[in-house]
């Protein structure tokens, strides 16, 4: 059953469950950034400002 929470810098949406075949997915944004991460695999990491460690995040992902 999906839940939400209403803050005043965004939303948190949740769910205990989906349809069977969807990925298990996590996404976190905001105003600077934005990571995904699907079936424990990094997907996205982006953030407005790159630092150079950051590539090798996204090379181990």
């Amino acid at each position: 059953m999906p839940d939400e929470i209403i803050h005043p810098n965004g939303v948190i949406e949740a769910s205990t469950s989906c349809a069977l075949g969807f990925p298990r997915k996590l996404e976190i944004s905001g105003q600077n950034e934005s990571i995904v991460l699907e079936d424990n695999r990094l997907i996205r990491w982006q953030f407005r400002e790159e630092y150079p460690e950051e590539q090798e995040i996204r090379r181990k992902g």
